[in-house]
């Protein structure tokens, strides 16, 4: 999916300049509107993209292959729930 993606990482980052503008300079409600859906339409297909290459990795993985990484997903889920959960550091004294 190599060549699916590099175009829509290009297109993202000249939506991202274009945006940049609006930022930088005078906001134009409308124009920024039309980058974000243009912007959200590309994050869309680069899902699909991303989706469709696990997919295609999940089917050639063994039995045991995908056991393991079930465990995977489910230890590193666990991990960011804790962090989730733990208290936020309090900002260095200055």
């Amino acid at each position: 999916e190599h060549p699916t993606m590099k175009p829509l990482m290009q297109q993202e980052r000249q939506i991202e300049q274009q945006l940049r503008q609006y930022v930088e300079g005078t906001f134009d409600e409308a124009k920024v509107q039309a980058l974000a859906a243009q912007k959200a339409q590309i994050q869309a297909q680069m899902t699909i993209a991303h989706t469709r290459t696990h997919n295609e990795m999940y089917q050639i993985l063994t039995a045991d292959q995908k056991a393991q990484l079930k465990q995977m997903q489910a230890d590193h889920e666990a991990r960011m729930k804790e962090r989730m959960n733990q208290e936020p550091t309090a900002p260095p004294e200055q």
